[in-house]
């Protein structure tokens, strides 16, 4: 039972704010009934004094199924604050007690449950409002300035999808309810774990605990997505690595010969076939994985090759359920290692390693970039270089 709450708050995150509503009803329903079978059985154990209730009603010579009804029955009948002046003509002290405090508690959980109805109904009809306002200013919009019926659909797509399932709170949420040692244990705590799957962050936010705090106080920022929202397509230029923190994100590579194309193409455009191309054909429709699409879930990450080198998409990501990807831009990086002067040779060093293995790839993906083990194992461990190695290191970042 002590992990019940825990199950209820993940429950009540994963749903809408009706669901969340009708949950609520019901477990306030739930416990009203436990009210009611203990009041029941409360009385029932009083009234089989010898002047009780119990007796006066021979309630003991009917079997324990109609004994039970029964009581449940002159339960509710004394619980009435109107009934409150013949409650008091019962036979017994502990009977006259029992009437009273029922009717108490009953009004007391009358009370309860009408103030939780009518605080859900009124969050209800404000987050429905805030929608409402919302999508009428972007049919306001694209009222004035016509755009493409498929771009009308996906913005249509886009408010059904948001009214479907609530987003996870942003650090800068948590941030503004929380002080300030708190809240940096908690990036750190919470969001350290993600980093772990990667070979060399991983390794070095585990070394340098001052680095670990930082990187996930100030560097990673968060983004909330919701189910089949569209993270990146194929062109744009790539500012921040990202890190799934929870949910799922389906990634499709480009083909072969157009991904050639951006690599030799210094601002590389959508490939025009991919754009035609439906995403429900990448996606499995019946459970199986297609054979050019990747999931990535929890700790996967994309496009780590915008910290070392400048780049552009190469595929197109979008969310398969609800999730919440950690962004790391170059700006953050770089401004995370200046503070940090004892990590910096590892991470040069590390971003020659990444821009080798890169090139050494035949096709270019947003997907992770086969490492070699031995060299990431030979940085994480090793400590930081000489100034001359360090100066040497720092003249081909991102060149």
């Amino acid at each position: 039972m002590s992990g019940l709450p825990r199950c209820v708050r993940r429950w009540n995150r994963q749903h809408t704010r009706e669901a969340r509503a009708v949950g609520l009803f019901l477990m306030t329903m739930v416990m009203c009934t436990m009210f009611l079978h203990y009041t029941t059985c409360l009385w029932f154990a009083v009234g089989l004094n010898p002047e009780g209730w119990v007796g006066a009603t021979n309630l003991e010579l009917l079997p324990t199924s109609e004994q039970y009804l029964k009581t449940v029955e002159w339960a509710l009948s004394r619980m009435p604050p109107s009934r409150t002046t013949e409650n008091m003509l019962l036979n017994t002290q502990m009977e006259r007690f029992i009437a009273l405090l029922a009717t108490g508690s009953a009004i007391l959980i009358g009370s309860v449950f009408t103030s939780i109805v009518t605080n859900e109904l009124s969050d209800i009809r404000r987050a429905h409002r805030t929608r409402s306002e919302a999508k009428n200013q972007v049919e306001d919009y694209i009222g004035a300035f016509p755009v493409s019926w498929e771009l009308e659909n996906g913005l249509r797509d886009y408010f059904r999808r948001n009214t479907q399932a609530g987003l996870t709170p942003s650090k800068q949420d948590m941030s503004k309810v929380l002080p300030e040692h708190l809240y940096r244990e908690l990036c750190r705590e919470a969001l350290s774990p993600v980093l772990v799957n990667h070979e060399f962050f991983g390794k070095l936010a585990g070394r340098f605990v001052a680095l670990q705090y930082d990187l996930c106080h100030k560097a990673l920022t968060d983004w909330s997505v919701s189910p089949h929202e569209t993270l990146f397509s194929t062109g744009p230029t790539c500012t921040s690595m990202l890190i799934v923190a929870c949910g799922s994100i389906w990634y499709r590579r480009m083909h072969a010969s157009a991904s050639c194309e951006l690599a030799m193409d210094p601002k590389p455009k959508s490939s025009s076939s991919f754009r035609r191309r439906s995403w429900a054909s990448i996606l499995p429709m019946d459970g199986r994985q297609p054979a050019f699409a990747s999931q990535l879930g929890t700790c996967d990450w994309l496009c780590e090759a915008c910290l070392w080198t400048p780049w552009n998409y190469v595929g197109k990501a979008m969310s398969e359920t609800s999730a919440s990807l950690l962004c790391l831009s170059h700006q953050s990086l770089q401004e995370l290692i200046s503070v940090h002067k004892d990590v910096r040779s590892q991470v040069y060093m590390y971003a020659r390693i990444f821009v080798k293995s890169l090139n050494d790839l035949d096709e270019l993906s947003d997907l992770p970039v086969p490492m070699p083990s031995e060299g990431l194992t030979f940085l994480a461990d090793r400590g930081p270089l000489r100034l001359g190695e360090a100066s040497q290191t720092m003249s081909s970042y991102r060149d």
